[in-house]
Formats: C-alpha cells, sequence, structure tokens
C-alpha cells in the first residue's frame, strides 16, 4: 500500500494545479479572515425601536437577520423631525413591526419612487414608506396623504393590521397638534400620554439552543463562512486530483496490472483514500502557517480550533471526491461535478447568505450539507459551547460513514468493470 501511496503522490506533485488549490487559494481565505467586516447584516439591538441603514442600499434582509416574524417597514425618511422620529418610534415599540429607516434629507419623491421599484424586487421588506421633507407641515394641516407616501410591496395580511395601527397613531398625533396648537406642545401631550398609559414590555422567546451573537461575532461568523466556501473548493478539487489518478489508471491498463500482482481492489482504493487524506493535511498546514499573518482576535477563536475545524470539513470533501470521480470514469466531468457540488453546497448551507427566509424544502436541503452543520458549530465555538466538539466529530463520522458505505458499492461496481 505504501508504494501505491508514494506512485499517487508523485503523480499529484507534478500537477502545478495542484499546488496553486495547496498555496493560493487558502491564502484568499486568509485574505477574507483579516478583512474587517461592517457588521451592516447584523440583527442590532434597535434603539428606540428603529434600526439606522447606513447606506442607501443597505438590505432590512441583513439588518433584521433572524426577525423573520415581523413585518419589516423600510422608511426613506427625507423629514428628520421630531415628530416623525416620534411616529417612527411608536411603530417600531409596538413589537409587532420592525421599523428599517435610511435618513436622506435630500431625498426627493421622484428618487424614492424609482428606490422603492427597485427594493420591491431585490429587499424583503413588506412596506415602503417615504416621509416627505414637509411631513411636519401637512401632519397639522391634517393631509397625511401629502406628507407620505406609502409602498405597499408584498401581499402579507399583516397590512391590515398595521394599517389600522397607522391610522390611530396618525390621529392621535392630529388630535394632539390641534390640542396644543403647534408641534413642539403636541410632542409634550402625546409623551405625557405614553407616560400615564400602562407599561409594557416585548418580551421575544427564545429557544434555549439559539445562540445570541454579538455585532462583533457576526461579523466574524460570516468571514468564517466565506472562507469555508473558498477552502471547501480547495479540498473537493484536490480529492478531484486523487481520483485523476484512478481515471488515468484504469484507463491505461494499470489498475489492472496491479491487481495481477495480487494487490486487492480494497487495498488500491485504500490507498487512494489515504492520499486524499494526505493532500487535506497538506492544505490544513497550508492553511495553518498562512493564518499566523493575521491577529487571533479578530477570528473569533483560536487558530488550532478553526484549522482543526477545516481539516473535518476537508477529510468529507476530499474523499467524497475521490469516490465520485472514480465512479464517474471521465476527468472533465468530474471536474463539471466537482464544480457543481462546490456551489451548491455553498449555497444551501447558508455560506453566502441567511436562509431563514428559504422555504421549509431548501430549509431540509440545507441539512444534507456538511457546511451547514460546520457553520452552526462555528457559531458554537464564538460561543464558547464546548459541545460544538463532540457535533464536530458525530457530523464527520456521520459524513464518513454514509462516503464509505458509498464507497462500497463504487468498489464492488469497479471491480467487476476491471
Amino acid at each position: 500500500m505504501s508504494k501505491l501511496i508514494r506512485s499517487s503522490l508523485k503523480l499529484i506533485f507534478r500537477n502545478k494545479a495542484f499546488w496553486f488549490f495547496i498555496v493560493i487559494i487558502p491564502f484568499l481565505s486568509i485574505l477574507i479572515l483579516a478583512k474587517k467586516s461592517e457588521g451592516t447584516f447584523y440583527k442590532e439591538k434597535d434603539k428606540d425601536g428603529i434600526i439606522e441603514l447606513k447606506k442607501e442600499d443597505d438590505r432590512v434582509a441583513y439588518a433584521t437577520y433572524g426577525s423573520t416574524n415581523k413585518y419589516i417597514v423600510k422608511v426613506y425618511d427625507a423629514s428628520g423631525s421630531d415628530l416623525s422620529e416620534y411616529m417612527l418610534t411608536k411603530i417600531g415599540e409596538s413589537g409587532m413591526f420592525k421599523v428599517c429607516r435610511y435618513k436622506d434629507l435630500s431625498m426627493t419623491k421622484d428618487k424614492a419612487d424609482k428606490r422603492a421599484d427597485f427594493d420591491a424586487f431585490n429587499d424583503r421588506a413588506q412596506l415602503i414608506i417615504y416621509l416627505n421633507p414637509d411631513f411636519d407641515k401637512a401632519v397639522s394641516e391634517g393631509k397625511f396623504d401629502e406628507a407620505m407616501t406609502l409602498y405597499v410591496v408584498s401581499d402579507d395580511q399583516r397590512y391590515e393590521l398595521f394599517s389600522m395601527s397607522f391610522k390611530d397613531l396618525l390621529n392621535d398625533m392630529g388630535r394632539a397638534i390641534s390640542k396644543a396648537g403647534g408641534i413642539d406642545g403636541a410632542l409634550e401631550i402625546l409623551r405625557e400620554k405614553d407616560n400615564m398609559s400602562l407599561e409594557k414590555e416585548v418580551i421575544e422567546y427564545q429557544d434555549k439552543n439559539e445562540k445570541t451573537l454579538t455585532e462583533k461575532q457576526y461579523g466574524q461568523r460570516s468571514k468564517i463562512g466565506y472562507a469555508m466556501s473558498i477552502l471547501t473548493l480547495c479540498y473537493v478539487f484536490c480529492g478531484v486530483f486523487v481520483s485523476h489518478t484512478i481515471v488515468e489508471e484504469i484507463k491505461d491498463k494499470v489498475l489492472l496490472r496491479i491487481k495481477l500482482t495480487g494487490t486487492k481492489t480494497t487495498t488500491y482504493f485504500g490507498a487512494k483514500i489515504i492520499t486524499a487524506m494526505i493532500t487535506s493535511v497538506m492544505i490544513t498546514v497550508s492553511i495553518w502557517i498562512e493564518l499566523f499573518i493575521i491577529k487571533e482576535e479578530s477570528l473569533g477563536m483560536s487558530r488550532e480550533k478553526l484549522v482543526l475545524m477545516m481539516f473535518l470539513m476537508g477529510i468529507i470533501f476530499s474523499i467524497f471526491s475521490v469516490l465520485m470521480g472514480a465512479l464517474i470514469g471521465n476527468i472533465l466531468t468530474a471536474n463539471y461535478v466537482a464544480f457543481t457540488v462546490w456551489s451548491l453546497s455553498s449555497v444551501f448551507s447558508g455560506l453566502f447568505f441567511p436562509i431563514d427566509d428559504m422555504s421549509k424544502g431548501l430549509k431540509s436541503i440545507s441539512y444534507l450539507m456538511p457546511q451547514r452543520w460546520f457553520m452552526e458549530a462555528s457559531e458554537k465555538i464564538i460561543c464558547k459551547d464546548n459541545n460544538a466538539y463532540f457535533m464536530l466529530l458525530c457530523i464527520t463520522g456521520a459524513y464518513l460513514f454514509v462516503i464509505l458505505c458509498l464507497g462500497g458499492v463504487i468498489l464492488k461496481y469497479k471491480k467487476n468493470e476491471t
């Protein structure tokens, strides 16, 4: 078996593409880990019930990450007055709605119309509100339609509930303005009324297994997801390189000559699997060395923990690639399949974007992807949960068991073929 492993490694080492995946690709993942995260996707503990959007193109899908049970209201605020602040705060404090505001005092109605058309198809807000610059004057005159524009961008039935609450709020504001004879006095009346009301507390129930991450930890988790996607590609193709040697040796009748020497087929494929594990170790060592160019504090975990997690994931994908490449029996097709496996598994596992808003069917598919479980383990490690290590061992063992069982079927097929 040792001779088979050495000969396989010699063939792989001669491939320049292999060294590209060993050195360059891991370095790209290190650059991602070294990058400072913006954190605009973070589910912010919003002050006064309002989440502030820093840029016009910031999406509420990221700002409200995890708040899938709320009715999302996106606001283009061209007013910026105390009265509009009070109104939005009251909406957000209700507990039923989530307000995300982008404040731009120079935004015109035409610009708001164009932006709403874009966000209607590219964001997840159920309702968009544009507050006009003359908001206070229009409200004080009872011209609510001139004070703001509402864009209903979904068929969510909760709009009826929002509409009723919103009309009551506007009527309260109008009555207060009439009574006080001005905006400042109306705000005093409204706040005094709020203080006299029964104190209410909005409680969000959290599953005991749910992890609460800070803004910094969300940034670290996101970077690990992107890096994990790149490294998955690395491990998958390094396994494909090993499968290339199998395809070539079957094609050139080398496997047949090896069997004539008395070497069993199980020994041959076992040597290839060990070769794939050796390449995984090489990738992991490369990652570990390159990790020293960035500070450990930015990772959210120690270098050793991150490397261990990537190594276990790498073993799964490299061995899977070896067996799939051997089953396909064609180098070009194996490359296509490897890229497809990488892209689909990365998308469905939530490495690129949150999967909370996916349908139940797609969420079920995500649980089949190894990266989904490794991302959950990374969250546990970031939150100092020691159960993550047992979870990693169980997940790795389960996937390897399934893959090796699949390998047994492939081995029987190739044995009959040769």
